[in-house]
């Protein structure tokens, strides 16, 4: 070996700087005292004597090389716990919404990509509205969100109220408007001349 060993102690981003640029080593070794032996085209990173991981050297400035593989379990906690939120999120939207959860568990293998769409369709909708067309499709044995979907777009009952003025043509034809003074426009042409 004829590289220089060099003590790293990598970043709780799983980073380590060397030559001005960032290198990432596995989660599993996050705060401990590394040992970095560069040669001209790889950078290889020990534990003691045991060989952990290694990178192709760069020699560019201020450059983040990262091995996704060091970031899987961190990526893994991080993804059920978004998958997590949602689920709790969504059973409280109605007392039905376990029991439909259960039902779309049954039928369905995306069970995430269907809460996040229905919980779309809360935003859209509304808490009250949703709830109700989860009970219907629950009625039904409909567990897909776009049977949720349905039911908000054609139930009449479930269509928010809305109360908009249409002025009929007469009524536009009656209005009074007054007439506008344009004099005032002259005087301004006239004193720029």
């Amino acid at each position: 070996d004829y590289a220089m060993p060099t003590v790293i102690h990598p970043q709780k981003d799983g980073l380590f700087r060397f030559d001005a640029n960032r290198y990432s080593v596995p989660e599993d070794f996050i705060h401990q005292p590394l040992i970095l032996k560069a040669y001209q085209d790889v950078l290889k990173i020990y534990c003691k004597d045991q060989l952990i991981c290694q990178h192709p050297r760069c020699y560019d400035k201020y450059q983040t090389i990262k091995d996704l593989n060091h970031y899987r379990k961190r990526l893994s906690r991080i993804k059920r716990y978004k998958h997590q939120t949602l689920l709790s999120h969504f059973k409280t939207l109605c007392p039905e919404a376990d029991a439909y959860l259960a039902g779309l568990h049954q039928r369905q293998l995306q069970v995430i990509y269907h809460v996040k769409q229905i919980l779309n369709l809360e935003v859209i909708f509304g808490k009250t509205a949703l709830c109700s067309a989860l009970i219907k499709a629950l009625k039904t044995g409909a567990f897909h969100w776009e049977s949720a979907k349905n039911i908000l777009l054609y139930d009449d009952s479930l269509k928010p109220k809305l109360s908009l003025v249409h002025p009929q043509k007469k009524d536009l034809m009656e209005l009074d408007v007054e007439p506008v003074d344009l004099t005032q426009y002259d005087r301004l042409l006239k004193q720029k001349e």
